[in-house]
């Protein structure tokens, strides 16, 4: 304190908080020729420091608004979005507006992650040893003589996506395909009558032949072959 009569005290603020308004100061008191006495008057304010409006993390949820020392405040992973990238993960942090008047460190949420695409029956997969995440997807194509709906022409690929739980989406597969109606298909000189649904054995005279991807016209064949 600064003793002199009439003049403002030194007021010094803890760390995290700034000298906002300074009035206190001695005063002198009474009468200087019969009685006087010095006295403090007024008053000091330290003000709490703040840091503002929270920058932009990846795939973070934060408030707009910013907040004063020594409070926090939560930030949140967007959904499918964890701090490992584990769907399992964490997805939330506090952070801590400092006395610096900065905030703590915001880690950047990543995208959670599938592992390698899952294997499906009569079917191959693009880059079967690549890790996908979130919204990524495993595009499958099926083997010949199977399709997505069983139908001869029917679609021969689909894709499972990488979900926020962590899983692909299982929805499609790969059937065999229908042959149809029975069919006399010629092959040089031998007949072969097509009866059962694709990859299936055929009948020809005590012989057995594939039946592999036939189209759905009679008399037409695709692929055929003797075993």
């Amino acid at each position: 304190l600064d003793p002199t009569v009439n003049s403002l005290c030194d007021v010094e603020c803890e760390d995290g908080f700034y000298l906002n308004d300074n009035s206190f100061k001695c005063e002198e008191r009474g009468d200087r020729l019969t009685y006087s006495w010095a006295q403090m008057k007024g008053t000091a304010a330290c003000i709490a420091v703040c840091c503002g409006s929270p920058k932009a993390a990846k795939n973070v949820l934060q408030p707009s608004s910013g907040i004063c020392y020594p409070h926090t405040y939560t930030a949140s992973c967007m959904d499918g979005y964890t701090l490992d990238g584990k769907a399992s993960g964490i997805t939330t942090q506090s952070i801590q507006c400092l006395m610096s008047g900065a905030y703590q460190e915001v880690k950047d949420c990543r995208p959670v992650s599938c592992g390698l695409c899952e294997k499906r029956m009569h079917s191959t997969v693009d880059n079967p040893n690549m890790v996908r995440t979130l919204h990524e997807s495993c595009h499958h194509t099926c083997n010949q003589g199977y399709t997505v709906n069983a139908e001869i022409n029917g679609p021969s690929n689909f894709d499972d996506v990488c979900q926020a739980s962590g899983r692909f989406t299982d929805i499609f597969s790969c059937k065999p395909s229908k042959c149809g109606t029975i069919v006399q298909i010629e092959f040089s000189f031998a007949k072969y009558k097509i009866v059962e649904v694709g990859f299936e054995t055929c009948a020809f005279n005590n012989k057995s032949v594939t039946c592999v991807n036939v189209t759905g016209t009679p008399g037409v064949v695709v692929y055929g072959e003797e075993v």
